[in-house]
């Protein structure tokens, strides 16, 4: 048995999340920032957790100049896919809703960002979680379309040959 290459890991470094730390400060306070990095470690120890569960090896997570990312495996399923997918955008939305509870300025603009994150990662564009849990829910559609219709096309094909 072959043993497929790992992913190529991007290069990421401490100098990018420190100029996200900065940025996120500078615009929400010290608070907000912290928040918003906790929120977007949520995100992808979502995805971590949930490939866990599901048995999928995970290479690395970290930060790099594109944002967060995580290196893994596909899931054994669609289903699993889809389920990891979304972990991390339902992580974003629920912390963003549960910072909204709080009166404080920099709570609340970290709870739009990590809303803001949590829907936009829900979007069907490239390299977003969105477009990860659409195709894998469109591959399980197709699978169980064909399991639906291969018994029909095998007595079809059992007739004519019969004949």
């Amino acid at each position: 048995m072959v043993t497929p290459p790992k992913p190529k890991l991007p290069s990421h470094n401490w100098a990018a999340a420190t100029i996200f730390t900065a940025a996120f400060v500078l615009m929400g306070g010290i608070s907000g920032g912290i928040l918003l990095l906790v929120g977007l470690a949520a995100h992808e120890a979502a995805h971590v957790f949930l490939a866990w569960i599901h048995g999928v090896q995970v290479y690395s997570a970290g930060v790099c100049f594109k944002g967060p990312f995580i290196l893994r495996d596909r899931a054994r399923t669609n289903l699993a896919e889809v389920s990891i997918a979304l972990a991390g955008p339902a992580a974003s939305l629920v912390f963003g809703v549960v910072l909204f509870a709080f009166p404080q300025t920099g709570f609340h603009w970290a709870g739009a960002c990590n809303l803001l994150i949590g829907v936009t990662n829900l979007l069907p564009l490239p390299g977003s979680d969105g477009l990860r849990a659409g195709r894998a829910l469109w591959a399980e559609v197709r699978e169980r379309r064909l399991q639906e219709t291969l018994p029909a096309r095998a007595t079809v094909l059992r007739l004519t040959a019969d004949l």
